[in-house]
């Protein structure tokens, strides 16, 4: 599913029961607009933005996900090193506790 199919059928999902025309005025554009976005054309960013924004949800824009072997490859290190801290606390709490048991011997 494209951007644009996405953005179609967020909106299909949000309305809610609502229609296009009650939309049209809530987001300020003419049906027009509002059917052409939803239809066949191109909307502008603006246009999308508003429909969005009069349906309860938002755009966001930012860098892309990683998807593949290198975001694999991230996660993998990552909880390896997690693993590696939770040894490390886990080690440390042990210390500490054989060392309260000598105190309290004490």
């Amino acid at each position: 599913m494209d951007t644009l199919e996405r953005f179609r059928y967020e909106v299909a999902r949000a309305l809610g029961g609502r229609s296009p025309i009650t939309v049209a005025k809530e987001a300020g554009l003419s049906r027009l607009v509002i059917r052409q976005a939803l239809k066949a054309a191109n909307p502008r960013l603006l246009t999308v933005a508003a429909i969005a924004k009069a349906v309860g949800l938002e755009i966001h824009i930012g860098p892309l996900a990683n998807r593949g072997p290198q975001s694999t490859n991230a996660r993998n290190t990552a909880a390896e090193e997690a693993e590696t801290a939770l040894r490390e606390a886990d080690k440390q709490i042990k210390r500490a506790t054989a060392a309260l048991l000598l105190i309290d011997r004490d």
